[in-house]
């Protein structure tokens, strides 16, 4: 077991994991160099889920039909399924995938698993980004 806790910001377009060595808090940085995270969803027509970097990257791909998730903090109060996709794709499932995300990326800065965190508490709900993304 881990004693070091990490900090996450889940923000509504990105978020950040941080952590504190010798007294002085820092946001730890994925393996490209990159502070933050988007705080996205994309998944594609094949129900395919990519978070992050990733969907950003896959959605620009634009191959078929697939759905882009923006502000998903704001849903997770919601009992939802997106429409068109596989049962269980929910707000809360997308942003868990997130979280997981920088998780990761705080595990392979620190160089051991993560036990604990804080996290940021979302404060608004109700508002929701959500898009098709087609092939033209």
């Amino acid at each position: 077991m881990s004693d070091a806790i990490i900090g996450i910001d889940f923000g509504t377009t990105s978020s950040a994991v941080a952590t504190i060595d010798s007294g002085v808090p820092s946001i730890i940085s994925d393996s490209a160099g990159r502070e933050f995270l988007p705080s996205s969803a994309f998944v594609r027509g094949d129900g395919e889920i990519f978070v992050g970097y990733e969907a950003v990257r896959e959605s620009r791909k634009c191959l078929g039909s697939g759905f882009n998730v923006g502000s998903i903090k704001r849903l997770m109060d919601r009992k939802m399924d997106f429409r068109g996709l596989e049962k269980g794709v929910s707000p809360l499932i997308l942003s868990s995938l997130i979280l997981a995300e920088l998780r990761f990326v705080a595990e392979s800065h620190l160089k051991q698993s993560i036990d604990k965190a804080v996290i940021t508490v979302p404060a608004n709900f109700g508002y929701c980004l959500l898009y098709t993304s087609r092939c033209v």
